[in-house]
């Protein structure tokens, strides 16, 4: 025989149950993921930031392998653009290099 109109409410309520149930599962997921982007978001930021402070003070290109000449002040240039004084402060170069910017070269794309 047909279903009795009981089982058809209690359907109804298990049904509603799943779907409040699917869509807390979806704000959740929701919200990790928003927060997932402005972690990104934070992190682009970041390495532009990283990449700005190591291109070179002359031609503004960001050196590609190491060493990094930096004068004692650490300002950075490239190989090509090196010479006896440092473009932005005028201190004497000599023979400084930057790890801390090689290393950062080597793991931003």
């Amino acid at each position: 025989m047909g279903t009795s109109s009981y089982d058809l409410e209690q359907e109804v309520k298990a049904l509603k149950r799943k779907l409040v149930e699917q869509k807390e599962k979806f704000d959740q997921q929701k919200e990790e993921y928003d927060l997932s982007k402005i972690k990104m978001k934070k992190q682009d930021h970041f390495i532009q930031k990283l990449k700005d402070r190591i291109e070179c003070a002359v031609c503004m290109d960001i050196p590609r392998s190491g060493p990094i000449p930096v004068c004692p002040r650490g300002h950075f240039v490239c190989e090509i653009c090196k010479r006896e004084s440092c473009p932005t402060c005028r201190t004497k170069m000599g023979l400084g290099s930057s790890l801390l910017s090689v290393t950062i070269l080597e793991n931003i794309d």
